[in-house]
């Protein structure tokens, strides 16, 4: 590269700076037409990539630039006005700049062309006359102005002569603190340096290959007993440890990088959809990879397209139901637990659900008769499938059903994940969850059978030895589910061999269990491993594109050893562990070819006096409980449980299915069986007198004789009848009756 290529590269970089700033000052003037130094800041980028471009010979993006640099002369001499028509018009010679810089930096010259339309319309807004309330500016005369001046002096030359009177006071000679140079500083010692991305990925892949040797290096320290070997392989362990931080550093930018392309973006869309939105972004100081950076990238532009055109009302809708008329779309970013998480939340429509299921049901997706059995939240990933759009005609905004699927493949592809949580006529809340860098992250190596697996660390809360018998933490057999009671939680237990596919292990009496616990999004589960072997940090290779689609794993590292271990997605265990597990994987399956409707389903049998055995579709269940009756206190009028951080409200299901005729009271010994349910964002117990099991009972119901509210339908399991519950109908609407306790001592 010449000395021409070096600097023609410099200027394609400072442009690319510039029209960002550009972007945001062109919107800040349109909000606050009288911030004058934003207006200065805005005129001087533009006159500066208007010289350099006419140092370079690029003619047509020094005309162009001059139309713009003209018209905000004129708005920075007040002849003229900030107006929409004026924003429009600079922000289209941004989108016309930024055309022209990235065809030259892709072929290293100029687009050939010309841009007449633009220039002749920037021309006449400059000076078109907007009748604006102006102060005329007036300029004095030459000899006004020198009679002004002279007249003094012309009295002074004919004045007799005047004596000089004494001082008043005698001036005292003030010193100049002079702060003195620090020894070895220079002026420019703290000016920024400008790298190439190529030479930061060059780095960053070299301090990979380190730390791999490194932790080859490791077992050798420990294996010898040589003082002399062990003083130096920990002096490289150190010394790689901090250069891994330092080269890291270099790639961490802040996620107001992305923010800055945001107002933007929103206001396009407002105009096109012909709505009022207001966007607010915080956390723009959250540092992340800047390969993350570009991942999340598409992902967050696409989710505030699609809360600006499917969530904000217009502004007659919104005033219709009592809203504002100007819609609002809040983006926050945020560490949490090792890891960024990114929240756009509108105070829009929301979700249909109604509409999606409608969809699903028209596509083939899912039968009729299933629709009852889902929860908003199983609904609302049917919106992931490719194609899959509520909407019948096609904008250049949305309708294609193309971009959530695009989103959660891009998050997935990271070691990210998305959730949705939305309420009609309300709004809808995406959060967003990725790891802080791709390249170096630490992990836990687990064994099962002969292989080694790596769980990241930032979803760990706990590692436990769990001996049958020592301290107070129990593993139960919770209505058919293994559960790990500890701290008053129930932890569901999963083996890691079974879902890696190895053969099942005999287990010794009295040997203990390895239990690693993760933590994805408001899920807690454990996972048991044949050996807990050490934290380390790993370097994540791909894996191929053919063991990406649907994969337990994220990657694979190599370990010290020469050996390679696979990289666990916690969020696909984290789906397959969940209650629903079994609808998200038919939803999944369902993108290449629509699910034949099961036989059976899946529910959660349990005893309601005066209805005896009754069963939950299991998508409704998330938790399954045993709470001493002395946790429960009653808050303005309802029955309420303090569970996990929830304030979950208990409902008498008898109640539910008969209010006129049966109290909301419920009489109880000791404990109460809860079964905990998501109705929309909020958390409802659900109280039985016995918690029977699960079962899988048939999907074809007998409604022939259905009038009960609240019921589906009746089937027949093992000779007994079931009474099949309709939860959505008796969750529905406000008067639902609330729950009052009567302690009865034994």
């Amino acid at each position: 590269m010449d000395a021409h290529d070096e600097l023609l590269a410099d200027f394609i970089a400072e442009a690319w700076e510039a029209m960002d700033k550009l972007d945001q000052g062109v919107l800040q003037l349109e909000k606050f037409p009288n911030d004058k130094a934003t207006l200065a800041n805005v005129f001087r980028a533009i006159h500066t990539i208007k010289g350099s471009s006419g140092f370079f010979g690029l003619k047509r993006i020094e005309r162009l630039s001059h139309a713009a640099e003209t018209l905000l002369g004129h708005l920075r001499d007040g002849r003229i006005n900030i107006t929409p028509a004026r924003t429009d018009a600079l922000l289209a010679f941004l989108d016309g700049l930024r055309l022209l810089i990235r065809a030259l930096e892709a072929h290293k010259e100029e687009l050939p062309g010309e841009d007449t339309s633009l220039i002749e319309r920037l021309r006449t807004l400059s000076h078109e006359d907007d009748h604006a309330d102006q102060t005329p500016i007036t300029v004095p005369s030459f000899e006004a102005h020198a009679a002004e001046v002279l007249t003094p002096l012309l009295a002074l030359a004919v004045a007799p002569d005047v004596e000089a009177s004494p001082p008043q006071s005698t001036l005292a000679e003030a010193p100049i603190p002079v702060e003195p140079l620090s020894e070895g500083r220079s002026s420019d010692a703290l000016a920024p340096v400008k790298v190439s991305v190529e030479l930061l990925d060059d780095m960053v892949n070299n301090v990979s290959e380190l730390v791999l040797a490194r932790n080859r290096l490791l077992p050798y320290a420990q294996q010898h007993n040589d003082r002399v070997l062990a003083s130096i392989v920990a002096t490289i362990d150190r010394l790689t440890l901090t250069l891994q931080e330092r080269v890291l550093k270099t790639r961490m930018q802040t996620i107001g990088q992305l923010w800055s392309r945001i107002p933007r973006l929103a206001r396009d869309v407002a105009l096109t959809c012909g709505k009022e939105v207001e966007v607010v972004c915080r956390g723009q100081d959250t540092e992340l990879d800047r390969a993350m950076l570009d991942a999340i990238k598409d992902p967050v532009m696409h989710l505030l397209r699609n809360c600006i055109d499917h969530g904000i009302e217009s502004p007659q809708e919104r005033l219709a139901v009592g809203k504002p008329r100007q819609g609002q779309v809040t983006i926050d970013a945020r560490y949490e637990n090792g890891t960024v998480v990114v929240v756009l939340e509108d105070d829009g429509r929301g979700l249909n659900m109604s509409a999606i299921a409608q969809r699903a049901v028209t596509r083939g997706l899912l039968s009729p008769e299933a629709l009852p059995a889902l929860s908003d939240e199983q609904l609302s990933e049917f919106i992931f499938l490719p194609g899959f759009s509520t909407r019948d005609e096609v904008t250049e905004i949305s309708g294609r059903g193309v971009g959530m699927d695009v989103v959660r493949t891009n998050l997935s592809a990271v070691g990210g994940h998305i959730r949705l949580r939305s309420v009609w006529g309300h709004g809808t809340r995406c959060t967003l969850t990725v790891p802080l860098t791709l390249a170096i992250i630490p992990a836990l190596l687990v064994k099962a059978g002969d292989e080694h697996y790596a769980l990241p660390q930032a979803p760990v809360r706990e590692l436990l030895r769990h001996k049958s018998g020592v301290g107070t933490d129990t593993i139960e057999d919770f209505y058919g589910t293994r559960v790990l009671r500890r701290r008053q939680q129930l932890i569901p237990l999963y083996e890691l061999r079974q879902w890696v596919e190895l053969p099942e292990r005999a287990r010794q009496d009295g040997e203990p269990w390895n239990i690693v616990v993760i933590e994805v999004a408001d899920l807690r589960l454990g996972l048991l491993v044949d050996e807990i072997l050490n934290l380390q940090e790993i370097v994540i290779k791909p894996l191929p594109a053919a063991l990406q689609q649907g994969s337990l794993f994220t990657g694979a590292t190599i370990q010290g050893d020469g050996r390679v271990a696979l990289i666990l997605d916690v969020g696909q265990l984290a789906r397959r562990s969940s209650s629903n597990a079994r609808l998200e994987m038919s939803v999944h399956q369902a993108k290449s070819v629509a699910q034949e409707v099961r036989d059976t389903l899946p529910m959660l049998l349990v005893h309601i006096p005066t209805f005896g055995l009754s069963a939950i579709p299991m998508t409704f269940v998330w938790r399954l409980d045993k709470v001493d009756a002395k946790a429960v206190t009653e808050q303005a009028g309802h029955a309420v449980l303090s569970y996990q951080g929830y304030v979950v409200r208990l409902l008498n299901l008898e109640a539910l299915l008969m209010p006129e005729t049966h109290p909301s009271k419920l009489v109880y010994d000791h404990h109460l069986n809860i079964v905990m349910c998501w109705h929309g964002q909020a958390l409802v117990g659900l109280v039985v007198q016995h918690i029977v099991g699960i079962a899988d009972l048939a999907r074809q119901l007998d409604q022939a004789e259905i009038l009960q509210f609240g019921l589906q339908g009746m089937v027949l399991h093992q000779g007994e009848v079931v009474n099949v519950l309709h939860l959505p109908q008796l969750l529905q609407g406000n008067s639902v009756p609330s729950m009052r306790f009567e302690n009865v001592e034994a």
